[in-house]
């Protein structure tokens, strides 16, 4: 059975998007910590379980660099001193910083700026645009050489210490570059929580059979891995991963990209339905929705058309090989019509 996990945000978190995604089959809601307040977490929680009885994940920031919370245009050549301040633009966590030698290079939120270290302090380093781009608050950072991070944040403790108040048992590591991440979130969860680490990391993959070992499932976010990753690799990666997975009998679920058009649109593009039902044949468990339930405008058709695939998928048989098909029964099945759970446009 395959599973749809749904990420909840300002477009999802009302009783009509979550009775919606529910009768869509939704088997999980994902609740990410890098765009949930911990101050509002409690509330989210509340809300869901107002409306529903299917379980919540906790997704942690884990061991990423984010911008602050300022909004800033990085003008080509320019210089900027960034420090360690609430009322600048800086990332965090700061103390990476002292790992920066001049000459290193910081992409910002996908390459949107990149920017060249120049001196590195205590307190501040002083940077160069490369390539100037506008960025925003709370956007991933890359450090192209690699650095050291903690694999949880302050905020992490904090909501895992709430998860254990409220019960949660599911929990999402980000960025797992290691079984002993893993296992140090097994300590602070609590007992037979169920562990999905999220491969999103070159060091990720080196280490990616010791982490499924030590994990209940995998998620590829294939968003993430692409900052490390080139995107012509990609699709041969997430088959290598899935397939090391379900070899050694975990879960493995894919994200990133699924519906992205569908953010905006009421329909998605070819490519995207093409690329779920390759996933599915690769031997993927489940399918997650990000920004698609999240911020989305078309939370619950998304997901009715997710669960359309799924469905003309198991049709075949769990099918690896549609050549095998007698052709009338495949032309048949295209022409059967689709039922919906969603008002098409």
């Amino acid at each position: 059975m395959k599973k749809i996990l749904c990420t909840i945000g300002p477009s999802s978190l009302n009783e009509k998007t979550i009775k919606g995604l529910e009768d869509n089959g939704c088997s999980l809601f994902r609740i990410n910590l890098s765009h949930t307040r911990i101050k509002n977490l409690e509330n989210v929680v509340s809300k869901v379980r107002e409306f529903t009885d299917i379980p919540i994940c906790f997704d942690s920031e884990g061991a990423q660099v984010r911008t602050t919370k300022f909004n800033f245009d990085f003008k080509l050549g320019h210089k900027y001193t960034l420090t360690n301040s609430e009322n600048s633009f800086s990332i965090r966590p700061f103390i990476i910083t002292q790992q920066l030698n001049p000459g290193d290079l910081i992409s910002v939120d996908f390459n949107t700026a990149l920017v060249k270290v120049l001196e590195v302090s205590k307190d501040s380093i002083i940077v160069e645009t490369v390539n100037a781009g506008k960025t925003g608050e709370n956007k991933a950072v890359t450090i192209i050489k690699g650095v050291n991070i903690p694999a949880f944040s302050q905020k992490d403790f904090k909501a895992f210490r709430l998860g254990t108040k409220l019960g949660i048992k599911n929990y999402a590591l980000s960025f797992a570059s290691n079984d002993k991440f893993v296992q140090e979130l097994r300590a602070l969860v609590p007992k037979n929580s169920f562990i999905i680490s999220k491969i999103e990391s070159n060091q990720g993959v080196k280490n990616l059979l010791k982490i499924i070992h030590h994990s209940d499932a995998i998620l590829i976010d294939r968003g993430d891995l692409s900052r490390e990753v080139s995107f012509e690799k990609i699709p041969v990666l997430q088959k290598l991963i899935i397939e090391k997975t379900r070899q050694l009998n975990k879960d493995v679920f894919v994200a990133t990209n699924l519906l992205e058009s569908m953010v905006e649109n009421p329909v998605p593009n070819r490519a995207e339905i093409n690329d779920i039902y390759n996933t599915l044949l690769d031997g993927a468990s489940g399918l997650v929705l990000a920004a698609e339930t999240a911020i989305g405008k078309y939370p619950i058709a998304s997901i009715a058309i997710v669960k359309n695939v799924i469905n003309f998928y198991n049709s075949f048989e769990m099918n690896k090989d549609i050549s095998n098909k007698n052709y009338e029964e495949v032309i048949k099945a295209i022409n059967e019509p689709i039922t919906c759970n969603f008002d098409r446009p």
